[in-house]
């Protein structure tokens, strides 16, 4: 009998280490999935700046704004992908989009 509860407690421990070892790799994966999405926005965002020598004024100040979310979401761009994870944000281009928008203007 003994030896049976002793079984059961070794399986418990194994079954609990191997799901923490899968939410980890879960959790890992998203991490990757929103670090590529947001490092996409900011190549769309530096490709916006790069025209800040426009003619046009309204032109220079949108390439403007682009280069201050740049550098905005650079710089913050970890603690968005926790955000991002805890709220279950969808891992979409423009949901992902619309979070880090929101998170600029606000």
């Amino acid at each position: 009998m003994r030896s049976c509860a002793i079984s059961l407690v070794i399986a418990m421990l194994f079954l609990t280490v191997a799901v923490n070892v899968v939410a980890a790799s879960v959790s890992e994966d998203k991490f990757d999935i929103y670090s590529g999405l947001v490092d996409e926005i900011i190549r769309k965002c530096e490709a916006k700046a790069s025209i800040s020598n426009s003619n046009c004024e309204a032109i220079r100040k949108n390439a403007a704004l682009a280069c201050m979310k740049s550098a905005y979401f650079k710089a913050y761009k970890n603690e968005f992908i926790t955000k991002m994870i805890e709220q279950n944000i969808d891992p979409k281009p423009h949901k992902v989009s619309y979070f880090l928008n929101q998170c600029f203007f606000d």
